[in-house]
Parts: C-alpha cells; structure tokens; sequence
C-alpha cells in the first residue's frame, strides 16, 4: 500500500469575476488521518491560464495567498472536526486592484478517511468472495 495521504473529497466549484474572468476553482482535500490538519490544494482553471495554492486547514482563521500575481483571502470558518468527518465554511476572495471576486464561498462536510473501517470491508469482502466460490 501507498505511503501517499488519502483524498477525501475532491470538487469542482465554478466562478466568474467581473464577466470576464470565468473558470472553477477544484478543490481536493487530503486526510493525514492524525489529527486535524488537512493538506488543501485550490487549482484554479480560467479563461486567462491555470494556477495552484496548496494550503492546510486546520481551523478557523484567514489565509493569505498569492495567484496569478493576486492576492488571495482564503477564511475558514464554522470549523468541527472530530474522528470520522471535518466540516467548515470555506471563502476564498481574489483582490484586483481596488476590486476584489469571490471565488469560492461554500459549506463542507467531509467524512474522514479511516483505514481500520477500509481493512475491515475488504477483509469481509474477501471472506463472502471465499465463501461463494466453495459453494
């Protein structure tokens, strides 16, 4: 099995800035499964090119990033997470100049990945594929 961190939720959240600029911001959410912060990449794909933020969430607050030479806002807020899911409130808000676009403005509720609960399937799984081929 892969050392890689488990994705629990990816998205596609559409956008347009100014009738201008149109495209969607995809959001993947990794779970390292110990504790509660959570490795965050926002790929934005527009009509003007493509670019990345890679973020950890780990409760509420304010990010600051940049893209495309832009500052971005990135608030969590509402934040709970527990053992099976994290959930939060995410705004991301572009500034141009003296404008600014909000890009992302979302709720999410995410179950946790939890690799006990995937073994315990797969071993179950395999037991009744066992199980129908000797009968």
């Amino acid at each position: 099995m892969s050392d890689a961190i488990p994705v629990i939720h990816k998205e596609d959240v559409p956008f347009s800035c100014f009738g201008m600029i149109n495209g969607t911001v995809d959001v993947i959410v990794s779970d390292p499964q110990t504790g509660c912060t959570f490795p965050v990449l926002l790929i934005a794909h527009t009509n003007l090119g493509s670019g990345s933020i890679p973020i950890d969430i780990s409760g509420n607050g304010t990010i600051h990033k940049k893209i495309f030479g832009f500052d971005v806002d990135i608030t969590v807020s509402n934040w709970h997470c527990d053992q099976s899911t994290v959930s939060c409130h995410v705004k991301a808000v572009v500034k141009v100049v003296l404008a600014s676009c909000q890009v992302l403005d979302k709720d999410f509720t995410i179950p946790r990945h939890n690799s006990e609960t995937l073994a315990a399937a797969i071993a179950d799984l395999h037991t009744r594929l066992e199980a129908s081929s000797a009968s």
